[in-house]
């Protein structure tokens, strides 16, 4: 019953409000009305358009992550076939190391087959050359393992020589110089040649000495410092005096004159003239120790010993003095003298190669061939060449040996 009270209370209100008349025109109020609807349509177009777009973000975020996780489910299935698979490649295939070791391998056998051919080439060229050889060429074959050598006619020879350290042998070398160059000049710088440490050997006795040299003559004198002493002891006389003999004899020189006389004490005293005597020798080789260097040295024989003696003697060692023998045991052959040549025929089946222990046992013959004064040998075998040596023809014996450079 209230509630109808109300409502007549508000009817009756509403009634009692003044009249209002609205002027607006239809079509105006029309368009207005509807640029509202559109304006509303089009503002709940575009929310709906964001919201999708927002669904849609969301679900292209979600799609990547899938895809994702199903490619590495994928890999982590196929890795473990992915790495045996490389494994058994790497295995067969050759690492770099691998390969270029065997790229260097093909490389040295290419140049040992070159070089093969080369050493062929140049034995050929050795068989078409003249009948006569010499030590020169022989030495130029092979420089650093002969001890001997004849050098060309524009060089020559200064002779030195020195003493192993216990002065029992003298060991002599050779300096190859110009023909214009002064050999007393070289003589009397010879000390700086000689490398006693290195090559094992005693120190040179004569670095203070000046010599004075006319080979025309064939004199020469030496000077020395007054406080020059010789040393105690008759071994080191007779050691300077083969000294000496060594360094001058080749040029025909028979004594050295002192123009200040020098002492030499005990039996012989002071001097003011020295004679060189020239022995006949065998030669064998000396090296004080491995990793020195080997010289070929002679070994003074008896004055009445013959070359067949001389050659006997050759097959001995003296172990003592480091020295070794020139002549193996198992080399056979025999000696047969015409004036100044010598013949050495070595016995068939008598073992000859090209081995350094043969040819260093022929430059010793040539040497000690040289010593009894003959002048070629021939060496008579079943073989062509002994390293660069010819075999059966006429060679001209070494004019020096032990060159040093």
């Amino acid at each position: 019953m209230r509630h109808k009270n109300d409502k007549e209370k508000l009817i009756d209100q509403i009634k009692s409000l003044p009249k209002i008349n609205d002027t607006t025109d239809k079509d105006t109020l029309y368009r207005h009305i509807s640029s509202q609807i559109n304006k509303r349509e089009k503002e709940n177009e575009k929310n709906f358009v964001c919201r999708k777009a927002r669904h849609q973000q969301s679900r292209g975020k979600v799609i990547p992550i899938f895809s994702t996780a199903l490619v590495i489910v994928i890999l982590l299935i196929m890795l473990p076939s992915v790495l045996n698979q490389n494994k058994n490649q790497l295995a067969n295939e050759p690492t770099g190391i691998e390969e270029n070791t065997q790229m260097n391998r093909s490389q040295n056998d290419v140049l040992q087959s070159d070089n093969n051919e080369n050493v062929v080439e140049e034995s050929n060229d050795d068989k078409n050359t003249g009948t006569e050889t010499t030590a020169e060429n022989q030495f130029s074959a092979d420089s650093q393992t002969h001890f001997t050598l004849t050098p060309d006619d524009n060089m020559q020879v200064v002779y030195g020589a020195v003493a192993e350290p216990q002065l029992q042998y003298v060991i002599p070398f050779s300096v190859v110089v110009s023909k214009s160059e002064d050999i007393e000049n070289v003589y009397n710088q010879l000390d700086e040649y000689i490398q006693s440490d290195e090559w094992g050997v005693a120190d040179y006795p004569l670095t203070d000495a000046t010599f004075t040299m006319n080979l025309e003559t064939s004199e020469v004198s030496m000077d020395v410092p007054t406080d020059f002493r010789v040393g105690e002891g008759s071994a080191r006389a007779h050691m300077l005096e083969s000294i000496l003999t060594h360094m001058f004899t080749p040029y025909d020189i028979s004594d050295i004159q002192f123009p200040d006389p020098i002492d030499f004490g005990g039996h012989i005293g002071a001097l003011s003239e020295m004679p060189l005597y020239v022995q006949r020798e065998s030669y064998k080789t000396y090296q004080a120790e491995d990793g020195k260097r080997e010289f070929l040295i002679p070994i003074p024989q008896e004055e009445q010993a013959t070359v067949e003696e001389a050659f006997e003697d050759m097959k001995n060692d003296e172990e003592t003095y480091h020295i070794s023998e020139t002549i193996p045991e198992d080399i056979d052959f025999t000696l047969e003298t015409n004036d100044s040549d010598l013949v050495i025929r070595f016995t068939e089946n008598t073992r000859l190669d090209d081995d350094p222990e043969i040819i260093t046992m022929l430059e010793a013959m040539l040497m000690t061939a040289k010593s009894y004064g003959f002048e070629h040998v021939t060496f008579e075998a079943d073989v062509d060449h002994i390293g660069p040596y010819k075999m059966n023809e006429d060679i001209t014996v070494p004019e020096a040996i032990n060159p040093i450079n």
